[in-house]
């Protein structure tokens, strides 16, 4: 593809689905080194979750509703203060914003840098963009629940790749909830229930 061509299909990437995209820096953020499943209730105020998991070494500072919050290794998190973390010691910034608790309640963040070993339980809450970019993961898998109270996005920056899936134990997409996708071919598999009391919409088609 030539240079006018690409710059061509990022602008219209951009314009399509501005969450692809909060920094040029954000979306270089390296993957995880978990080795099994997690939870990522962004929801939580439970600090459960060891720093040292995404901290080894020194020191990062997160926002907590405009409070600065210097995290050290031996220190305990929650599922969002983990991914603000591992923002900030990734990228030099802070997507995700937190209240005074540590609990999502805005900004966003990438699913695929969280995901490479399935997820348990995702808790997206009211205000909170999450998006899944299908050319680096095309199937998110829950062993758990999908719960959506904000914005789940689904997209691809390779225009090869046109599809997408999301596996979970139930599908719940709460009231003024959005499920979106860009992509061709859109599949939600729940093995007991898929509950919407959203919007769930596909540029393509849409299986559940």
């Amino acid at each position: 593809m030539g240079m006018g061509r690409t710059l061509i299909f990022v602008l219209v990437l951009q314009l399509l689905c501005p969450w692809a995209a909060y920094s040029p820096a954000y979306a270089q953020e390296a993957p995880p080194a978990q080795a099994s499943p997690i939870d990522l209730d962004l929801s939580s105020t439970e600090r459960n979750v060891s720093a040292a998991d995404v901290l080894p070494t020194g020191q990062a500072t997160i926002d907590l509703a405009g409070l600065a919050r210097t995290i050290s290794p031996t220190d305990m998190l929650t599922a969002a203060e983990m991914v603000a973390v591992r923002q900030v010691v990734n990228t030099g910034n802070q997507y995700l914003q937190l209240s005074d608790l540590g609990a999502a309640i805005g900004g966003g963040l990438h699913l695929q840098y969280y995901a490479a070993n399935g997820l348990g339980n995702l808790v997206i809450p009211e205000g909170v963009r999450a998006s899944q970019n299908a050319s680096m993961l095309d199937t998110l898998n829950l062993t758990g629940n999908l719960t959506n109270s904000g914005v789940f996005n689904i997209f691809s920056s390779n225009p090869a790749v046109n599809s997408a899936t999301i596996n979970a134990s139930n599908i719940f997409n709460n009231a003024n909830a959005l499920i979106s996708s860009t992509l061709a071919n859109l599949n939600l598999n729940a093995v007991n229930n898929i509950v919407n009391a959203g919007t769930i919409m596909s540029a393509g088609n849409l299986s559940m």
